[in-house]
């Protein structure tokens, strides 16, 4: 159902061991589009340029105890152009972001763990891109009172605030 997509960018990963129960890792991605017939590099829609990627991992009390630390940076994510909410409102573009996850988890013994997740730590606000029908009538869109009018998914998706997840893990 697409068409053929060729591309092209960089991957780099660092992991360091600093203590034998504290290790530090991170990514960074470069992502383009390829046309290989002029040799053209291009913004894919709907995929960030750069991406990073950062977090600490600490192990504690003979792995017990672990605790995981994650930033995530995402690039501005070009638009298509059928998208009019963010070619007219953000140039084209959907803004970038970062935020960040928490996971802490204790083992009691072999077979059971308690494990607590935070998703969105610092509760940032970002969105994700959408699309428009060809049957909505945007001019009854309202961010604040008319979020969903007929015949319309709006340009943006917000993504979910902070977030807590506990899991109790039970290993036969």
């Amino acid at each position: 159902n697409l068409t053929r997509l060729d591309i092209t960018g960089i991957s780099l990963f660092f992991l360091s061991q600093l203590h034998k129960n504290i290790r530090f890792y991170s990514n960074y991605s470069y992502i383009v589009g390829l046309d290989a017939n002029k040799f053209v590099f291009y913004e894919i829609n709907n995929v960030a340029k750069f991406k990073f990627n950062a977090g600490i991992n600490f192990k504690f009390l003979k792995n017990r105890f672990i605790s995981d630390f994650r930033i995530n940076y995402v690039g501005k994510r070009k638009a298509p152009i059928s998208n009019t909410w963010i070619q007219t409102y953000e140039n084209g573009y959907a803004p970038h972001y970062l935020k960040a996850n928490l996971s802490i988890s204790y083992k009691f013994c072999k077979e059971f763990t308690i494990q607590l997740i935070a998703n969105n730590l610092f509760d940032e606000q970002y969105y994700g891109l959408g699309r428009e029908t060809g049957s909505s009538f945007i001019d009854s869109y309202d961010a604040q009172n008319n979020i969903n009018p007929v015949g319309h998914i709006p340009a943006y998706h917000p993504q979910e605030g902070r977030t807590f997840l506990a899991n109790f893990i039970y290993k036969f």
